[in-house]
């Protein structure tokens, strides 16, 4: 068996937009030093007709080489952090599957029977999230009343929550935000990028507690 944390994608992702908004930063300053050169040149008027006109096509083909640069720093993360994506998919989709071998008939007979009170529930959901048995924790939460107090509303949202990719959401929301600090648009780009490390640890610690154990070739 190996255990994966979810951390450690985010932290690949991370390295991806580390690496590509180097790239995007270097490609925006010769972008804007290009730019002040070219309107120094054009307002000083030691350019005659000829000097002009290579001096356009000068400033046009530097300007699709730096806009080029910037739209392939942002490529390369996207195509890198699809990998992750993908591997993130294989490995914490067992956390999101229930197998029906792994419900306990007995308890789900007692469940059902309305006889457990609630601090009785939560003891048998902590039970079985122990042992791992997604499936009938998940099922206890069924029966959880959400205004009994914080832990059962806790148990009932897992419950309702089964179904949804937790993991794939923080990691589509994560290459989102950095596709927000890559974008054409500096000045956003930038606002974004102000707040890295503050979106960055809020990522970190919502996928603290996501981790996934899956069997390796040598325990079969």
């Amino acid at each position: 068996m190996a255990q994966y944390k979810l951390t450690t994608y985010i932290a690949r992702l991370e390295s991806l937009y580390s690496k590509a908004r180097e790239d995007y930063n270097k490609a925006v300053k010769s972008l804007k030093e290009l730019e002040d050169s070219h309107r120094k040149k054009m307002s000083s008027g030691e350019l005659n007709a000829v000097g002009v006109q290579r001096e356009g096509e000068r400033y046009n083909t530097k300007k699709r080489e730096y806009l080029d640069a910037i739209a392939a720093a942002r490529d390369t993360f996207t195509t890198g952090a699809a990998e992750v994506r993908q591997t993130v998919d294989t490995l914490f989709s067992g956390l999101y599957r229930v197998d029906p071998a792994s419900m306990d008939l007995k308890a789900v007979e007692i469940l059902k029977s309305g006889m457990l009170t609630q601090p009785e529930l939560l003891e048998m959901a902590a039970k079985y999230k122990a042992q791992g048995n997604l499936a009938m924790y998940r099922y206890c939460g069924t029966f959880a009343d959400e205004k009994y107090s914080p832990e059962t509303r806790s148990l009932a949202g897992a419950a309702k929550m089964a179904l949804q990719r937790t993991d794939l959401q923080q990691i589509d929301s994560f290459i989102d935000m950095s596709l927000k600090g890559l974008r054409d648009d500096t000045v956003l780009a930038d606002g974004i990028d102000k707040h890295h490390e503050e979106w960055l640890q809020g990522y970190l610690q919502a996928a603290e507690e996501i981790t996934a154990t899956v069997d390796t070739p040598w325990d079969n």
